[in-house]
């Protein structure tokens, strides 16, 4: 399982935010928060994928998205680097 987490900024002078959010949520494996600052257009994105793949995949279908002009990697993890809890 891989588990990532991104900061979306759309594109300068889009105003419709939430149609983004609502896109990016409409994507399976996707969860978008949209920033709580109006004069923001950004929006954080999780992601959860079964496997290395499938995260590729859904990378490249995010950015092909017109609206984005930039997606930057926070955070990511896979089964092999989580430690079990005691």
């Amino acid at each position: 399982m891989h588990i990532c987490s991104y900061l979306v900024h759309v594109r300068p002078g889009l105003t419709e935010l939430d149609r983004v959010v609502a896109a990016l949520n409409a994507i399976p494996h996707c969860e978008a928060v949209p920033s709580t600052d109006p004069e923001q257009a950004l929006i954080v994105l999780i992601t959860e994928t079964p496997d290395r793949e499938a995260d590729e995949a859904l990378r490249k279908q995010i950015e092909a998205l017109p609206e984005i002009e930039c997606l930057a990697l926070v955070f990511g993890a896979n089964d092999s680097n989580l430690v079990p809890a005691s």
